[in-house]
């Protein structure tokens, strides 16, 4: 993998192929691998850059409040650094909301956005989290003291069978059971967690900024971010395109080729602009 330092902090990364960027920003507690198939389709046409977040992966993870500016200031420096410009950016869960908050406010880098499940309070309220969502962002000490709780494998194959509605490949299933057996994994999900009043914003926006395209995918059995949630976020945001997907909260690895392909169409002109709710 490849290395930047952000903040001091180590970024690892992953880079395939040549053309214009592309860079995929995962979800909380993954990493850079659930887009394992989209690196291998894109790369073919693009400069792929996949990150493993501050936090996740194999980037560092630093005792600090993991919130969204923090990420949005990740991205900006990734981008400055290595020197990309008009890029598309492709997330999942924490990850779009990145990338959203990020075009919104740095339009001149972006060419468009591709936002998979997107993450914002009212999305996460209304899934399977919520409630333990609702604990961390009242009490700081709560979320601190269960995310100081040992990582059983129990515990990490009910957090990654929660997530996934169908079969994944068996290396990433194993990799991502991994993840959550990190001892720092938990501590910096229910640090985010604490902070998702950060996320709100994105519930209070009433139209996309003009000339900022968004596709949006979700999956239709999400148990983590609902379809009805994403229903109803989509109907604020407005976004180019929005498209319900087979699978549950990782569709690109449920679904690889429908994602796939949900995305090639959008980034292949001519572009037919409408809005609908997934």
């Amino acid at each position: 993998m490849n290395r930047i330092d952000v903040g001091g902090h180590p970024v690892h990364y992953v880079r395939a192929g040549r053309g214009e960027p592309i860079v995929f920003l995962h979800n909380g507690g993954s990493s850079h691998r659930i887009w394992t198939s989209q690196i291998e389709h894109f790369s073919k046409t693009h400069d792929v850059l996949a990150l493993d977040l501050l936090g996740f992966g194999s980037s560092a993870k630093p005792h600090t409040d993991y919130t969204l500016p923090l990420y949005i200031e990740m991205l900006r420096d990734f981008v400055r650094q290595l020197d990309l410009n008009r890029i598309t950016l492709v997330g999942n869960c924490m990850g779009s909301a990145t990338a959203l908050h990020y075009a919104m406010r740095h339009p001149e880098h972006v060419r468009c956005v591709v936002g998979v499940n997107v993450l914002s309070r009212a999305t996460v309220l209304a899934g399977y989290a919520g409630a333990l969502v609702r604990l961390a962002m009242r009490s700081p000490r709560a979320a601190r003291v269960i995310g100081a709780l040992p990582a059983t494998g129990a515990m990490a194959k009910a957090i990654v069978a929660v997530q996934v509605k169908e079969r994944i490949p068996p290396e990433i299933l194993t990799h991502l059971r991994d993840r959550y057996r990190d001892p720092h994994q938990l501590r910096v999900l229910m640090s985010v967690a604490a902070n998702m009043d950060d996320f709100a914003a994105l519930d209070d926006v009433r139209g996309l900024p003009p000339g900022l395209r968004v596709l949006v995918l979700w999956g239709e059995d999400n148990r983590i971010l609902p379809a009805k949630a994403g229903r109803k976020l989509c109907a604020s945001l407005n976004p180019t395109r929005a498209i319900t997907v087979p699978g549950g909260h990782l569709p690109m690895l449920e679904h690889p080729e429908v994602v796939n392909e949900a995305i090639a169409s959008f980034l292949s002109p001519p572009i037919t602009d409408y809005a609908a709710a997934p």
